[in-house]
């Protein structure tokens, strides 16, 4: 069986052995066991990690014994989520800086992935940062990666920097104004 991981410790399984029956219709226990773990009962839950665990069923009437397994997958396919703050669809005149935050709710986050002109950054964790100090209108893609590799579907971001002041020409005609007591 496969199931999806819930969170950093794995999943919550239900374990089910209430088809297992004895002939006389004796009582019977139920002890499931597996590397690193053990209970009782025909149908506990228990929490597995990432990866592959080997349970197995003992099933006893009090005279004999009988056993079974279960390959228990515990799996990972959901990607990050990456937000970021810091800049927006706006004009700034100042430096800008945009900070990145990253979350997976099982295996972790592995890198986040930023590609500003061109030119990607890929920083291990689950958080990063940018500095944006040059004029110009700035298209920023962005994802994430788990450490289950998962990739979050890349978003995009647009900052605009104008930190140049504009420039003012003035002419006026004439450019003399005489004689000095009439004015226009």
């Amino acid at each position: 069986q496969t199931i999806e991981c819930a969170g950093p410790s794995g999943a919550s399984v239900t374990l089910n052995g209430s088809a297992s029956s004895d002939p006389d219709g004796d009582p019977l226990t139920y002890t499931w066991t597996w590397a690193g773990g053990s209970t009782e009962g025909a149908t506990p839950t228990i929490t597995l990690p990432l990866g592959t665990t080997l349970v197995t069923l003992i099933v006893s009437d009090g005279k004999a014994t009988a056993t079974d397994t279960i390959n228990i997958t515990v799996q990972d396919k959901m990607p990050p989520v990456t937000s970021v703050t810091g800049g927006s669809d706006n004009w700034y005149n100042t430096n800008v800086i945009s900070t990145f935050s990253s979350t997976d709710s099982c295996s972790g986050v592995k890198e986040i992935h930023y590609t500003v002109s061109g030119a990607e950054t890929v920083i291990p964790g689950n958080s990063a940062s940018l500095t944006l100090t040059a004029d110009g209108i700035y298209s920023i893609d962005y994802y994430s990666i788990d450490n289950a590799g998962n990739a979050e579907s890349p978003k995009s971001k647009i900052i605009k920097i104008d930190k140049t002041p504009p420039a003012l020409n003035l002419s006026v005609n004439p450019n003399i104004l005489w004689p000095p007591n009439q004015m226009v």
